[in-house]
């Protein structure tokens, strides 16, 4: 049986059984075991995002360009990739040194990486409200890099926007070169209002 010739009907269904076949592999590769991806939106931080795996929460001081403030950052690390997005609150006598604020806050996570930057344009983040409905578009600056950490060389993709009192940070950071899973959770970022 194995070796009778195919008749033109039987070769179309092999074919056939070929493709599906084919696009199920495809498939089952995009969803690679580790990266388990969940909707995050973390209580009162304004976002929400595709996360790989579970994530975690913590909060840290840090200077932002003279400026001390509280960043909450939320996370979730698959491998040696991390995805993590930080939110920073101004004082409103503050709110002025906004741009300055959210360059500082671009400038430490390249330099924290060592990194130089490979691409960098303005874009317009969709601002949605719970159901997910656009309300409005505000601009963001999206941008990569490359760098180092723990000595490997790695690759980073990350946004910086502001939006009244709030600055927010998404950056995804992979072994170079990275991939998919950056722009799975980069593309997803939205504001929340």
């Amino acid at each position: 049986m194995l070796n009778a010739p195919c008749s033109g009907r039987a070769t179309f269904a092999s074919a056939c059984r070929l493709l599906w076949l084919t696009g199920l592999m495809v498939m089952l590769n995009g969803c690679s075991p580790p990266f388990n991806w969940r909707e995050s939106r973390p209580d009162a931080q304004g976002f929400v995002v595709l996360m790989p795996a579970r994530t975690a929460q913590m909060s840290r001081e840090i200077d932002l360009d003279g400026l001390r403030v509280t960043m909450v950052m939320t996370g979730a690390r698959v491998d040696s990739s991390l995805f993590t997005v930080g939110v920073v609150e101004l004082a409103r006598d503050a709110i002025g040194e906004r741009d300055r604020a959210l360059s500082a806050m671009r400038a430490g996570m390249l330099r924290n990486l060592a990194a130089s930057t490979t691409a960098e344009r303005a874009i317009e983040l969709p601002v949605i409200d719970a159901s997910g409905r656009t309300l409005a578009r505000t601009p963001a600056l999206r941008l990569e890099a490359q760098g180092r950490m723990g000595g490997e060389r790695v690759r980073m993709v990350a946004l910086f926007v502001a939006r009244g009192e709030r600055l927010w940070q998404a950056v995804a950071i992979e072994p170079d070169p990275g991939g998919e899973p950056s722009a799975t959770m980069i593309d997803s970022f939205r504001l929340l209002e």
